[in-house]
């Protein structure tokens, strides 16, 4: 992979927003993987395939960078969904008070994705400006650094984005418990937080051609239904 081109990660947006030309989301891609709304029971087990929490199995975080605060699964659940958060704090629109959200008792499914909440395996960001069944809220640049997030977490991490039903705010484990995958994958992010100068707000080029190429090739792939890290 090529070096990284000092940039800072705030400002990659703002350096391309003139290029992108205001292309909205919605004109990426095909539609991602079919998935019925339903009114899900609650049951013990999340559409991911994680056990149902209560509230003393989760701890409140968080958003370095923000005054956002969340419930998740403590774990390496927690550091790869806290490391997606940071990342789009810092280069996609800043989080308020608020803005993000965990686990909880949702009371309400409109897409079985929803029900992660509950396991403590997903985050849902601004929901007012991304609300579930609503797609092209994202410009085309956005788009680019959710997909390059999602690279970096090595697909343990899908975007409900490509869901038919979407949630653009909508970030869940896509893989189970247990996976060494995600271990490999939040051992490295630790990594960069221990590390000076690496992690969220370092210095990157999300739109570096290898870089673009692994997230386009990630999401052919998360796109098709039938990924598994």
């Amino acid at each position: 992979m090529s070096q990284p081109v000092p940039v800072s990660r705030r400002k990659v947006l703002y350096s391309i927003s003139a290029v992108a030309g205001g292309l909205a989301a919605g004109t990426l891609g095909l539609p991602g993987t079919a998935q019925a709304a339903a009114s899900l029971p609650r049951g013990k087990v999340t559409q991911n395939g994680w056990p149902t929490v209560g509230k003393d199995a989760v701890d409140r975080m968080s958003v370095e960078g923000s005054a956002s605060r969340l419930a998740l699964l403590p774990g390496p659940t927690a550091v790869v969904l806290l490391h997606v958060a940071r990342r789009f704090n810092y280069e996609i629109a800043e989080l308020e008070k608020g803005d993000i959200q965990g686990w909880r008792n949702h009371p309400s499914i409109k897409a079985p994705f929803e029900t992660n909440y509950r396991s403590g395996t997903a985050i849902e960001i601004q929901a007012n400006l991304y609300p579930t069944g609503s797609a092209g809220n994202l410009f085309a640049p956005q788009i680019a650094l959710i997909r390059d997030i999602l690279m970096e977490c090595e697909g343990v991490v899908r975007w409900a984005g490509d869901d038919q039903i979407p949630k653009e705010g909508h970030f869940q484990i896509d893989v189970l418990p247990g996976s060494d995958v995600l271990a490999k994958v939040a051992a490295k992010l630790r990594g960069w937080e221990e590390a000076p100068g690496a992690g969220p707000g370092a210095p990157v080029d999300p739109f570096s051609r290898d870089r673009r190429t692994a997230s386009l090739n990630l999401e052919r792939l998360q796109r098709s239904g039938r990924w598994r890290p």
